[in-house]
């Protein structure tokens, strides 16, 4: 069986990642075209690594769980990091990807 905090654990490292990632490329996006709805939606990606920086720190450095943390790691929680990990993914695919 696999343990649903080991699956928090990764998913919460991708997710931090991608927006981290993401960020950066928006950023390089902004100053090659200086166009407002890059830099809006840079910024939504940078809140985005900041929401995993907080959850990182709640819960492996402060151990802040029950306040910035769910106590209770369930399914829903790996759900949220997932959905939004894709979500992300999704909107640089419509901005910034030429194909």
């Amino acid at each position: 069986m696999v343990n649903i905090a080991s699956i928090v654990d990764i998913l919460l490292g991708v997710y931090t990642v991608i927006a981290a990632t993401l960020t950066a490329i928006g950023v390089i996006s902004y100053r090659r075209s200086s166009s407002g709805r890059v830099l809006f939606v840079t910024l939504a990606f940078f809140l985005l690594f900041l929401k995993g920086l907080i959850l990182i720190l709640g819960l492996y450095v402060f151990k802040a769980e029950g306040f910035l943390i769910p106590s209770q790691f369930g399914r829903g929680f790996a759900t949220l990091l997932a959905i939004d990990s894709v979500a992300m993914l999704a909107l640089y695919f419509a901005l910034f990807h030429r194909g």
